[in-house]
C-alpha cells in the first residue's frame, strides 16, 4: 500500500520488521525482494510520486571542490528516485560490423539499455496492492537514532515539510540512498556520536566519486557513413544497445591507466527536420502533445526535408537503427573511472536545509591519473580513426589535457555518485562489509553505490541492485525463523 505521511496523527509510530530509507531503485529493488513474505517492510520516501519543486530544494548543498552540478540536478526525491529522469556478438546479430579496431589500444563493447527504467511507475502498481509492504510518501529521513553505546538502530526519525513528525521503529534497517545522501544521513546522525553513526575511522563521506565526463570538439569524418554504421545506436527485439568504444586492457595495463569508453555523438541540431519529427513522434507517444502553435511549428520542421526524414523512417522500422542525422557535426563523449581519493568527500554544511538538517558540502576532487587517462584515450582513438580512414580528430583541440591545472575544466561530473560508504572488510578502512552491513552496527545496513570501493567505467545502477538483492537475502535469512513483528493496520496508519 501507499501512504502520505501528511494523512498521519503528530507522533505516530510506524513499525516493520524491515525499514527501508529511499524508495529509488535500490528502495524498490529490496522492497520487492520481500513481496508475498510473511514480513513486514516500511519504505520511506522523502518526496511524493511525483517530482515537486519544492521537495528537490532539499537536494541543495554547498560545493567546495571542483564544479559539480549533480548534487543538485543528479539527485531526485520521488517514488522512483533518479529512475524518474525523462533518459560483438550483439552487432553481428544486429547486421552490423564494428570498427577493426587494435584490440590491444581499443575494443567495442556495448551498453544496453532498459526497456522500463522508470520504477516509479513500473513498481507503482505492484507497492501499491502489496499487503506486507508499506510505502510512506513524505517522510524525509532526519536522524538515525542508536542505543547509548551505538550498536543497534532504535528507530528512525522522520518529518514532513509542512513540519509533522513521526517515528518509524524496526529490527532491520537498510538505507537506499544514493552516494551523496546516504553518507548525509549517517553524519547528521549525531545524537550519541558526534561523528555520526558508523563513522569510528572517520570514513563517511570520504571517496566519493564520479564519473568524469570529457566532451571532445568535433571530429572529422572521411567515411561518415561507415563511422555512423558502426557507431549508432540500434534495436534487437525492442532493446537499444549503444555501442562503446572503451580503451584495450593492455594498453590500459602497461600505461597504467584508469577504465574508459566513450561514445560517438552524431549531433542533431534544435530546429532539423530529424530533430522536430522525433519531438513529435515522442509527444504522440506520450501523449503529451504540445500547444497547437509549437505544434505548427514542429510539423512545418519536419516536413522541411522529407528526403532525410523518409530515410530516418525506413533506418528506424526497417534498419532497427536510432536514426541520426546523414549530415552535421560529430563528437566524442568519454566516461572516465575516477581513482578513490580520501580528500574527494561530502561533508556537512553549516546551512540547514528546510528541515532543519544541515546540507550536504561537496569536495569533488581528480587529478593525474585521470587527467592521463583521458589524454590517452583521446589520443588513442584520434590514432585508430584515422589509421581506419573513418575519420579524424585535431589534437590541438585536446591540448588543455595536457595542462595539469587547466584540464579539469574540461571534465564535468556525470550523477553517478559513488563511494562514500565504501566496503571493506575491516572497519578502518571501509564503513560496510561484504554483506552491506555497517560495521559495528548490528541492524543497519547499506544498498547504495555509496558502498562501492572503486567506481569502474560501467553505470553503477546493475551493480547497485544486485548488492541490494544480497543484503535482501541475508534479512530473508536472519528472519527465516523469527516471529514477525506484532502491529496492525490501524497502529502502523493512525
Amino acid at each position: 500500500m501507499i501512504k502520505d505521511l501528511h494523512e498521519f496523527d503528530a507522533g505516530a509510530c510506524v513499525k516493520a520488521d524491515i525499514c527501508i530509507i529511499g524508495a529509488g531503485a535500490a528502495g524498490i529493488t529490496v522492497a520487492r525482494e520481500f513481496l508475498g513474505s510473511h514480513l513486514s517492510v516500511v519504505l520511506l520516501e522523502g518526496g511524493g510520486l511525483d517530482n515537486e519543486a519544492v521537495i528537490q530544494q532539499l537536494n541543495e548543498g554547498e560545493v567546495v571542490g571542483l564544479p559539480h552540478a549533480g548534487i543538485e540536478k543528479g539527485r531526485v526525491r520521488a517514488f522512483g528516485g533518479s529512475t524518474i529522469i525523462p533518459y560483438q556478438a550483439l552487432c553481428a546479430r544486429a547486421g552490423i560490423e564494428p570498427l577493426a579496431f587494435d584490440p590491444d589500444k581499443l575494443y567495442v563493447e556495448c551498453s544496453r539499455w532498459s526497456p522500463s527504467p522508470n520504477f516509479g511507475t513500473t513498481y507503482r502498481k505492484e507497492l501499491r496492492e502489496a499487503r506486507n509492504i508499506s510505502v510512506i510518501l513524505h517522510a524525509n529521513v532526519t536522524e538515525l537514532v542508536t542505543n547509548q553505546a551505538a550498536t543497534t538502530v532504535e528507530r528512525v526519525e522522520i518529518k514532513t515539510l509542512s513540519g509533522k513528525r513521526a517515528t518509524a521503529r524496526s529490527r532491520f534497517y537498510i538505507i537506499c540512498c544514493g552516494g551523496i545522501e546516504s553518507a548525509r544521513i549517517l553524519l547528521v546522525s549525531d545524537r550519541i556520536d558526534r561523528n555520526g553513526v558508523g563513522n569510528k575511522h572517520d570514513l563517511v563521506g570520504r571517496y566519493f566519486q564520479d564519473h568524469v565526463h570529457i566532451w571532445c570538439d568535433e571530429i572529422g569524418t572521411t567515411n561518415r557513413k561507415r563511422l555512423q554504421n558502426s557507431c549508432e545506436s540500434f534495436f534487437i527485439r525492442g532493446r537499444k544497445y549503444a555501442p562503446l568504444i572503451s580503451l584495450g586492457h593492455q594498453l590500459q595495463a602497461e600505461k597504467k591507466l584508469m577504465r574508459i569508453h566513450g561514445t560517438v555523438i552524431f549531433w542533431m541540431e534544435s530546429d532539423s527536420s530529424v530533430a522536430a519529427a522525433k519531438t513529435l513522434f515522442r509527444a504522440v507517444r506520450g501523449k503529451t502533445l504540445p500547444p497547437l502553435r509549437e505544434l505548427r511549428h514542429l510539423l512545418g520542421n519536419s516536413l522541411a526535408d522529407p528526403g532525410e526524414l523518409l530515410g530516418i523512417a525506413y533506418r528506424y522500422y526497417f534498419q532497427k537503427r536510432a536514426g541520426t542525422p546523414k549530415r552535421g557535426r560529430v563528437f566524442l563523449a568519454a566516461l572516465c573511472e575516477m581513482s578513490p581519493n580520501p580528500d574527494s568527500r561530502i561533508t556537512l554544511s553549516q546551512v540547514p536545509d528546510q528541515l532543519g538538517i544541515r546540507r550536504a558540502r561537496i569536495d569533488w576532487r581528480i587529478g593525474e591519473l585521470e587527467r592521463r587517462t583521458a589524454s590517452e584515450y583521446v589520443r588513442t582513438v584520434a590514432s585508430e580513426l584515422e589509421r581506419l580512414r573513418v575519420g579524424s580528430y585535431d589534437l590541438n583541440q585536446a591540448a588543455v589535457l595536457e595542462d595539469e591545472k587547466a584540464w579539469v575544466k574540461l571534465a564535468t561530473d556525470n550523477n553517478h555518485h559513488m563511494g562514500t560508504t565504501r566496503m571493506h572488510e575491516s572497519d578502518k578502512l571501509g564503513v560496510v562489509d561484504s554483506n552491506c552491513q555497517v560495521h559495528g552496527i548490528q541492524n543497519l545496513y547499506i544498498g547504495s553505490s555509496s558502498v562501492f570501493p572503486s567506481s569502474g567505467s560501467a553505470y553503477p545502477t546493475l551493480t547497485t541492485l544486485a548488492l541490494c538483492i544480497r543484503v535482501a537475502d541475508r534479512l530473508k535469512n536472519l528472519l527465516e525463523v523469527a516471529k514477525p513483528m506484532e502491529f496492525s493496520s490501524k497502529e502502523l496508519f493512525q
